[in-house]
């Protein structure tokens, strides 16, 4: 559920002029983006483009129209694996930990698997 914070910044992104279409999104960008508005309102920008481009758009849709259907999820023979970020044991809050994209995967049958990681590990040894 997103908060009333969250849902008003989506919705200032919806209506804002900047970088109107997923392919103006570059790196650079996006940084500038950053630099000016904040980190959030870049990302939510990212966000929004992304689900209302032509490409990604309709599967994006799709899903929504699944997760808000009462028929059965459809069963994935797939094992996630999930690296966590930064930070993902004292701040769990922030995501880095993959609860959301695990609790997704379980819905739809899938293995999951976590890289036991410390706070600020690395795959290399």
């Amino acid at each position: 559920m997103l908060s009333k914070t969250d849902l008003s910044l989506l919705e200032r992104v919806r209506k804002s002029p900047i970088l109107p279409m997923l392919a103006d999104c570059t790196v650079d960008s996006l940084c500038q983006l950053g630099a000016q508005q904040g980190i959030d309102f870049a990302t939510a920008l990212l966000y929004d483009r992304v689900c209302h481009s032509k490409r990604h758009g309709p599967f994006i849709r799709q899903l929504q129209g699944l997760a808000s259907s009462a028929t059965p999820l459809p069963r994935l023979d797939a094992t996630l694996v999930i690296v966590p970020g930064a930070f993902h044991e004292q701040f769990p809050q922030s995501g880095a930990n993959g609860r959301i994209v695990r609790e997704q995967a379980t819905r739809f049958g899938c293995r999951v698997q976590m890289i036991p990681l410390p706070n600020l590990g690395s795959l290399g040894r």
